[in-house]
């Protein structure tokens, strides 16, 4: 249901035209009705955020808070109360009209700074009618902690052979989580879409298999040279959330990645020939 975007002049009668529905950009009036462009009061806030250094406290998280966007003098949007009120002598309000559904107050958010600080409130959007349910952003999903699947080789144990298949396989396995967005529970569930092998060599491998041990393996490498190698497997995953409340699930635009490497292994060539006994012998023989 579309909604009209309005200044409620509590005071003046300045007419004011629509305004943008950018998230955290407004294209408003001044109190003389000239425009006022408030990109540069946007990007204050971005330099702010970004220099908001991380807490050391890692369950400080950033703060959201619903409440009135209100416009002072100079033509700045200031946070007023959750109540929808403004700071004295500040007399332009944010609302929306909104017909027959309720009016959700702009949003507001601030970063932690430090052990105990904050970044000033900056806006987010300009508010909205009805429920409005989170987005999980494609930055988010790759913010959290994706454990890349076990990497395994086959034969295990150290040292391959030249010129015979030296087997790679993984696990497709999901991953699930409980974040956190503007004060709502969000379950997120991470699925591993596409496995790449960098075999050390200058070659590498794509495939959607997570591969299997022999003899039904798919996925191999066979080394034409001796060598010392070390084996890179990076994960493709793709994701989906929803939000407590709602049994709707949606898709993650992008993907995310997780590399894990293997130990150093030897590539060695082995020559058969005739010998006198057995070589699982005790002491082993000289010529084995």
């Amino acid at each position: 249901m579309g909604a009209t975007l309005a200044i409620a002049l509590l005071a003046a009668p300045t007419p004011v035209p629509p305004e943008g529905r950018g998230v955290g950009h407004h294209a408003s009036t001044s109190p003389t009705g000239d425009a006022i462009d408030a990109s540069a009061q946007r990007g204050s806030a971005v330099a702010e955020e970004r220099a908001a250094v991380p807490a050391k406290d890692p369950g400080r998280r950033p703060e959201f808070r619903r409440a009135a966007a209100c416009r002072d003098a100079a033509g700045v949007w200031v946070m007023g109360g959750e109540d929808g009120s403004c700071p004295p002598g500040i007399d332009n309000g944010l609302v929306l009209d909104c017909a027959d559904e309720e009016f959700r107050q702009p949003l507001w958010r601030r970063y932690p700074v430090g052990e105990d600080g904050w970044t000033q409130w900056q806006q987010v959007d300009v508010g909205g009618c009805g429920e409005a349910l989170p987005v999980l952003t494609l930055e988010e999903f790759r913010r959290l902690p994706l454990a890349p699947p076990v990497l395994r080789l086959q034969p295990d144990r150290g040292w391959v052979l030249v010129n015979k298949e030296t087997i790679v396989m993984t696990e497709r396995t999901e991953q699930t989580f409980v974040t956190n967005l503007l004060g709502r529970d969000v379950e997120v569930v991470a699925a591993p879409e596409r496995f790449h092998y960098e075999f050390g060599d200058g070659t590498d491998l794509w495939t959607t298999s997570a591969g299997s041990p022999y003899p039904n393996h798919d996925t191999y490498r066979v080394y034409e040279q001796p060598g010392t190698f070390q084996i890179t497997l990076t994960t493709e995953w793709s994701g989906r959330y929803r939000v407590a409340g709602d049994d709707t699930w949606h898709a993650v635009t992008g993907t995310a990645q997780t590399s894990t490497t293997s130990a150093p292994f030897e590539v060695v060539e082995r020559r058969s020939r005739l010998v006198d006994d057995l070589c699982t012998d005790v002491p082993k023989p000289a010529d084995c």
